[in-house]
Parts: C-alpha cells; sequence; structure tokens
C-alpha cells in the first residue's frame, strides 16, 4: 500500500491505516491489524518505499522480475512502456534502436520449433552484447527496442552480420528514433512509424 507502483499511486500511513481497518475481519485477521496499527502509529515517519527500480542491482532485478520475457530473457512490451512513458519527463534515454528478425517463421517450418526458439534466445543475448545494454525488450515476437542513455553511433552492417552468423534464411534490419525529437509513450506507436517500410527496411511510396 505504501509503494508506488506502476498501477497505483502508494498511499500515506493514515490511509494505509484506515483501509486496514476497512478490510478487518474479511480479507485481514482482526488482531493482525489491532497490532499492526499500534505499531504504524508508533513511526514518527512512514519510510518512503519505492517500487521503481534504484541505481542498486538488486533493486532493479526485483522490479524488473516480473517483467522479463519468459523465452528470451531479455525485457517484455510491458517493461517498455514504463520506461517510455517515465521518459516523457525524466529524459534519461535519447536513443532507440527497432530491430526486426525476418523470416522466423521460414526458419522454423525448416529447422523445427525448439531450435527456432533457441535462435531468437542467442539473438536477443547478442544484442545485449553487441549494444552493451541490458535495456532490451521484446515486442512485436521476433522484434526489439533497445534503449540508450546517450546517442549510439554503431556500424549496423557490421552488427547485423554478427547477429545473424551462423543462422541462415534469417536476415536483420535497424530503424533509429531520436527521443529528443520523437515524442513515444507506449512501443505500439512503432507501428505508426513503420507503416512505410516493407520487411526488409525499405521505404514503400
Amino acid at each position: 500500500m505504501t509503494a508506488n507502483r506502476i498501477f497505483k499511486v502508494r498511499k500515506d500511513m493514515l490511509q494505509a491505516i484506515e483501509e486496514l481497518e476497512g478490510h478487518s475481519g474479511s480479507q485481514f485477521d482482526p488482531d493482525v491489524i489491532h497490532v499492526a496499527k499500534e505499531a504504524f502509529l508508533d513511526f514518527k515517519e512512514l519510510i518512503h518505499i519505492a517500487q521503481s527500480p534504484q541505481s542498486n542491482v538488486i533493486h532493479e532485478e526485483r522490479f524488473a522480475y516480473h517483467y522479463r520475457d519468459a523465452l528470451t530473457g531479455v525485457f517484455s512490451a510491458d517493461y517498455l512502456n514504463y520506461f517510455l512513458q517515465n521518459n516523457q519527463e525524466t529524459k534519461t534515454f535519447q536513443c532507440c534502436y527497432f530491430i526486426q528478425v525476418h523470416h522466423m517463421q521460414s526458419y522454423n517450418e525448416c529447422y523445427g520449433w525448439k531450435i527456432g526458439d533457441d535462435t531468437l534466445k542467442e539473438i536477443a543475448n547478442r544484442i545485449k552484447i553487441l549494444f552493451g545494454t541490458q535495456n532490451v525488450f521484446r515486442i512485436f515476437g521476433d522484434d526489439f527496442v533497445v534503449l540508450n542513455k546517450s546517442h549510439l553511433h554503431i556500424n549496423e552492417t557490421q552488427i547485423i552480420e554478427r547477429l545473424v552468423a551462423g543462422y541462415e534464411l534469417i536476415e536483420v534490419t535497424f530503424k533509429h528514433f531520436d527521443l529528443n525529437d520523437k515524442e513515444m509513450r507506449n512501443w505500439n506507436e512503432l507501428e505508426n512509424d513503420l507503416a512505410h517500410y516493407d520487411t526488409l527496411g525499405e521505404w514503400k511510396e
């Protein structure tokens, strides 16, 4: 109750006690509530416990645990939304790369879904290593987003070669977004910017 959450603002001490009392005997044991209320009222100041990630790695991992993509281990689209929404105020991130992995369906049909899943996991790991960041998010199934705090100048040809090395059929394309120029509040907004690109990243009239 006293922690800031993505979906709910934290309550202060008196509001939390009021909610505990309101659910005494239904959700909570009345004896426990009585003792808890006395303990809370002895506090001179409620310690603010923020649920948003802190600089400490443990806090970051605790917060991000529920936002890991089950297959690849990178972050999920929901967690990307959290970062993009906060970035409207904090301006923490300036650079965004949208990475599309093409022909995964053909690859799966050729080699099987298990190998396809293992390949996608390996590509996700390569993205983290090559971009030097943990801020990698899986969206649209076979696509990824990378957020950087400063503009990252990369050799796209070289990185693409390393991402698909050893994997026939698969191709990768990039699109870069400057978050200082573009207001992006959620990952779905990427669809509008990509509507004029075909599957290999070529501009369509």
